[in-house]
Order: C-alpha cells, then sequence, then structure tokens
C-alpha cells in the first residue's frame, strides 16, 4: 500500500512537473506614462499571443481642466525599432478620463506600438496620463 501511495505521489509530481514546463507562454506587460500635445508614436514593444490591450486614464495637465476634445488610439507593426504598418484601426477616447480597447491581432512575439492622435478639441491641450497599462493575451 506505501508503494502505491508512493507512485501515485510521484506520478502526481511528474504531472505538474510536465504541465509548468509545457504551459503557454506568459503574455508581455508594460507600464509607461504619456503626455503629448497633438500626437505620441509610443515606444517600439514585443509582444506574444493573439490580443494587444492598453488602458490608461488621462487629464489635461496645461491648467486648461474644463476642455473636452477626443484623442485617437491604434497599433502599429514596428520594423527597425520604428513604427512601419497599422495593424489596429484607431479606437476614440475623451480627454479626461478611463479609455481602454484590445485589437485581436496575431501578435507573434513581433515588436508593436500604440499610436496616439487627437482628433477634435483645443490642440494646445496637453494630455497626459501618470499610468499606461499595456499588455497582450
Amino acid at each position: 500500500m506505501r508503494r502505491r501511495i508512493r507512485l501515485l505521489v510521484a506520478a502526481l509530481v511528474a504531472v505538474i512537473g510536465i504541465s509548468m514546463t509545457v504551459g503557454p507562454t506568459f503574455a508581455q506587460q508594460y507600464n509607461s506614462t504619456l503626455s503629448f500635445f497633438n500626437y505620441r508614436p509610443g515606444a517600439c514593444r514585443t509582444y506574444n499571443g493573439t490580443s494587444i490591450h492598453i488602458q490608461l486614464t488621462t487629464y489635461v495637465s496645461n491648467g486648461n481642466a474644463g476642455d473636452t476634445g477626443t484623442y485617437s488610439i491604434s497599433v502599429y507593426r514596428c520594423s527597425g525599432g520604428q513604427l512601419s504598418t497599422l495593424v489596429g484601426g484607431a479606437g476614440s477616447c475623451n480627454y479626461g478620463g478611463f479609455c481602454g480597447y484590445g485589437w485581436a491581432i496575431n501578435l507573434g512575439g513581433s515588436q508593436y506600438a500604440f499610436y496616439f492622435q487627437k482628433t477634435s478639441g483645443d490642440f494646445h491641450d496637453i494630455v497626459t496620463s501618470d499610468s499606461v497599462q499595456m499588455w497582450s493575451t
């Protein structure tokens, strides 16, 4: 009976060990800040998986807190450390408040960047975020 229990425990440990080494590749996650007048290309970063996501809370940081407007977020594939091909269409966000988007893209371990551009409002406003979260799944 003891031998059966030992064999069962050994088999269970082996299965757990194998499942840990063969499990899915963990997705990347990045945190950053953002500040822009008109447009801002983000940094090229490596992502794996089948979707890319972003979420941030923005505010107008140059004393025009009551100003309203919108900006768009797009996703570009990078080549040679530069934005090259648009792969995720623009999502629209308001100057102030939370915004989050996700795009279904077969990322394949390539580099991608987010691109931010104002689409309406006062173009003298500085749109800022103290916490931009980007990740892939």
